[in-house]
């Protein structure tokens, strides 16, 4: 009877506790949803030189969806999900998510993308492309420092966004392969400084141009792009403690371990 009291006993402390927890969820919503909106907080990753996106930008987008939000409405008759939506749908943000604090605080945080490359084709139009390959527009807000692209790129900017991996053109396959060489730039300290353009040929080869010497460095096809640019490296050390690098017109390091310049 002793152990039968005691299970029976442990049960119902239990449920009571469950039924305190579930009571108190409830009567903290309830009162949650009838508490005014106090504030919009719009948080921003920008934590480099400028933003892509602008406070005021995010706040005029909620306005125009859902209206003025501080002391004006419940929580309970704000839609969180209308405004991750409205907000995700400006093509220079990677992620947002929107949620309600217990002071009655609407708080927005926002994940710009990053981008890698700007590419301008033969038609004069410019674009990014960021670290996920995906391309997006400029911004009126800030031009951010990154590796420029140009060439042979002839398709509209439309064009190539609605491009698909079955059917790739040429200048798209061309874009893959900057956006591939350009990715590995981005995350190298002394390669993204020191690279400042890649150009493009009609078969695909690429050339980069850095910002000193005054050469052009003619890379060719995107394999073994690490190997490439190490052995680039290696040159570079080894040409600086015995000439300058503005003897050479062309660093050609397209073949596997070899390099020759024209001067």
């Amino acid at each position: 009877m002793n152990k039968k009291f005691k299970k029976i006993l442990t049960i119902t402390f239990w449920i009571l506790i469950t039924s305190i927890i579930i009571f108190l969820l409830i009567r903290s919503q309830k009162q949650q949803n009838k508490r005014l909106c106090t504030a919009l907080i719009i948080n921003i990753d920008d934590n480099r030189e400028g933003s892509l996106v602008s406070h005021e930008e995010i706040e005029q987008l909620i306005r125009d969806s859902i209206g003025i939000l501080v002391d004006n409405k419940k929580l309970s008759e704000i839609d969180l999900q209308k405004i991750n939506r409205i907000i995700s749908r400006s093509q220079l943000i990677e992620d947002v998510t929107v949620f309600s604090s217990l002071d009655g605080e609407i708080i927005v945080e926002i994940t710009q993308r990053k981008p890698v490359v700007r590419v301008f084709n033969s038609l004069g139009e410019s674009f990014y492309i960021d670290k996920k390959g995906i391309m997006f527009p400029l911004s009126q807000n800030h031009t951010e420092r990154v590796v420029v692209a140009s060439g042979y790129i002839n398709e509209p900017y439309r064009a190539l966004q609605k491009t698909d991996n079955k059917g790739l053109t040429l200048s798209r396959q061309i874009l893959n392969n900057i956006y591939k060489v350009a990715l590995y730039i981005s995350e190298d300290n002394f390669w993204n400084a020191m690279i400042s353009e890649i150009i493009a040929a009609e078969n695909g080869d690429l050339e980069l141009v850095p910002v000193t010497g005054g050469h052009k460095v003619l890379f060719g096809d995107v394999d073994n792009i690490q190997e490439k640019l190490e052995n680039l490296l290696i040159f570079y050390k080894e040409v600086s403690n015995k000439s300058s690098w503005n003897k050479y017109k062309t660093i050609n390091i397209k073949f596997k371990d070899l390099i020759y310049c024209t001067e």
